[in-house]
């Protein structure tokens, strides 16, 4: 978890970037439960994926938002100002996924699975 409501955080975030103290429920189980996978891995040789994902459009929900202009519900951070969301579609998603699973250098690594950069 990079902490994003509370704590500032300036530009894009990727695998290097720092991890930080959570700012939330979800972000704290997120902590615990990707080390809790991490300890399997060292201790038991279990192999993982730590996969986090951006935010997933399918084309259900994009002809939805279509129809519904500002239905969106929109992170804040600890300023007021809307969070910058990195967005990645379904297939694209599953993609990442599938390909994280079939790589054997993939194990023990974190991926954040969303769109390029723009």
């Amino acid at each position: 978890m990079f902490g994003h409501v509370t704590i500032p955080h300036y530009g894009a975030i990727n695998e290097n970037s720092p991890k930080r103290f959570a700012d939330d429920y979800y972000g704290l189980f997120k902590i615990v439960e990707e080390g809790m996978c991490r300890q399997y891995y060292l201790v038991f040789d279990v192999p993982i994926v730590i996969a986090r994902f951006g935010w997933i459009w399918t084309d259900d929900f994009v002809n939805s938002v279509g129809r519904r202009k500002g239905t969106i519900f929109k992170l804040m951070d600890r300023d007021g100002k809307p969070l910058v969301r990195h967005d990645v579609y379904v297939d694209d998603a599953v993609q990442e996924v599938l390909l994280s699973l079939q790589e054997d250098e993939a194990v023990g690594t974190d991926f954040i699975f969303s769109a390029a950069a723009r």
